[in-house]
């Protein structure tokens, strides 16, 4: 198989901002636009019962018309006017896969690269939390992956098992890097109040990640179907800025694993997941930490007719506190709240 495979994302930001005593003193415009052109060939081959994959493909990436205005609300004065540099880059990606079944048994393993590119709102965008500025940065380049992986899978009886593992160094990783604390006055970014961070979109040295995944299926009673499933992984800083090596890249839990089921109650489908998700950090330093967490969500769904189903659905049904975001004051951002939701499914 070979194709073509073009994408283009343009967007603008609109905001007030600068509050002084809940008024906004300053107006901000903020865009640019993004082109992917991308070209791909692929293919597989069997021998017996070893299956050989390959594919390769190279992408043209551009981001052009950027721009930045920001003005006083009250004068209309200009007070800042940015137009970055266009970029452009090449990249050439491929992957290397082979399967072998053994009877109940498929043993795999795999090779391969990629890319993605930055986007939008981080080339162009800055946006403020708190007293935490995050400054955008149009001199962005894609951050690249290389990786290999090995696993296996086991399936019979209604019981299956899939386990991998895998390594994977991503360079030039887009980061939100710690630039200075406040109070202090920086080119750009402006103030920054007492207890606030200012961070900038930046490529950082590398992240070297080493992990271990696990899914399970078990049909336990011709009504009952059990699953498990969960991810562990080590990732850490390298290369790049000193203050960063060894640290956890933000945002990026040690593990998560999920237990569910799956039962049916005469024509009601009964399901239930529930998702915990292990210790993060906010921010590249490693100082602003996001605790273990965990999500219940249930589901129940009974047909009316042979087309229309009714669902209810319950998201966070313990009403947990899951920490997605936290300040350098102290100030914690939570996930939704208990979310109840009835619908009807039409098929």
């Amino acid at each position: 198989e070979g194709g073509v495979d073009p994408r283009r994302s343009e967007g603008e930001a609109r905001e007030r901002f600068r509050y002084v005593s809940g008024v906004a003193t300053r107006y901000r415009e903020a865009g640019g636009r993004t082109d992917l052109s991308g070209v791909y060939v692929q293919g597989t081959r069997r021998f017996g019962a070893v299956s050989l994959t390959g594919a390769v493909r190279a992408d043209n990436w551009r981001a052009t018309r950027g721009f930045r205005r920001e003005s006083e609300l009250s004068t209309g004065a200009s007070v800042l006017d940015l137009r970055p540099s266009e970029a452009e880059t090449t990249v050439v990606s491929a992957r290397l896969g082979l399967t072998r079944q053994v009877g109940t048994q498929q043993w795999r393993a795999a090779v391969y690269n990629g890319f993605r590119p930055p986007s939008l709102n981080e080339l162009y965008r800055p946006f403020r939390v708190g007293n935490d500025v995050t400054e955008a940065n149009s001199a962005l380049k894609p951050e690249t992956l290389s990786g290999i992986e090995a696993g296996w899978r086991y399936a019979v009886n209604g019981l299956s098992v899939d386990l991998g593992v895998f390594h994977n160094r991503l360079s030039d990783p887009i980061s939100n890097i710690t630039v200075g604390f406040g109070p202090g006055t920086f080119p750009t970014a402006g103030f920054i109040p007492a207890g606030g961070v200012l961070r900038q979109r930046q490529n950082a040295g590398e992240v070297r990640a080493t992990g271990l995944e696990l899914s399970a299926r078990w049909q336990a009673a011709e009504r009952l179907t059990l699953t498990l499933s969960g991810t562990a992984t080590d990732a850490q800083m390298r290369g790049g800025d000193p203050a960063l090596k060894g640290k956890r890249p933000a945002q990026a839990p040690a593990y998560l694993l999920s237990v569910g089921g799956d039962y049916r109650l005469d024509r009601t489908r009964l399901s239930a997941d529930w998702l915990f998700i292990g210790e993060s950090f906010e921010d590249d330093l490693n100082r602003q930490r996001l605790s273990p967490a965990s999500r219940l969500r249930l589901m129940a769904e009974r047909p009316v007719t042979e087309a229309l189903s009714l669902r209810l659905s319950v998201d966070n049904a313990l009403d947990a506190d899951i920490p997605i975001q936290r300040t350098a004051d102290g100030i914690v951002g939570y996930d939704n709240r208990r979310a109840v939701m009835l619908s009807l499914r039409w098929r």
